[in-house]
């Protein structure tokens, strides 16, 4: 069952979060997490959160720590929810064993969807040539972890 990712911060219950306190439904499964413009990012704390690897098998009733997060950082950054399927700014948490193909975790995926929307808010990078004479990649399509 797919789930709303992020809430309407007017909501009346009150429960229990990671970071600073505001309004979640008290659920798991619910509301994950809200992103707001000045910034700020809260998680709920009643989720059963998992920060998963490259290549790890997914565990059910496991909630995605890093693709919420990206999500709500979309929002902290002016983006609206997504009406592609695929785009990290979706409207409904797909879970990591339901978004793999291959049975095994992968990062979360930008978009074109989430490019294109960024750009038409930010502008496009303009590249410059590197000193050391490489050229810089056209466009990032994923996330690089050290």
């Amino acid at each position: 069952m797919e789930e709303p990712r992020c809430g309407n911060s007017d909501a009346q219950n009150h429960v229990k979060t990671i970071g600073v306190p505001s309004v979640f439904d008290g659920v798991p499964g619910g509301v994950y997490a809200h992103g707001f413009s000045d910034g700020r990012l809260h998680f709920d704390g009643d989720e059963n959160w998992r920060v998963y690897e490259n290549g790890e098998t997914p565990i059910l009733e496991q909630t995605d720590l890093l693709w919420v997060a990206v999500h709500e950082i979309g929002h902290v950054l002016g983006l609206n929810h997504s009406h592609i399927v695929d785009s990290l700014m979706a409207p409904l948490y797909s879970s990591p064993e339901k978004r793999s193909i291959t049975g095994y975790y992968s990062h979360p995926k930008i978009t074109k969807d989430d490019i294109k929307t960024i750009q038409n808010i930010y502008g496009r990078k303009v590249a410059k040539a590197a000193k050391n004479g490489l050229k810089p990649p056209k466009e990032c399509t994923e996330f690089c972890f050290i």
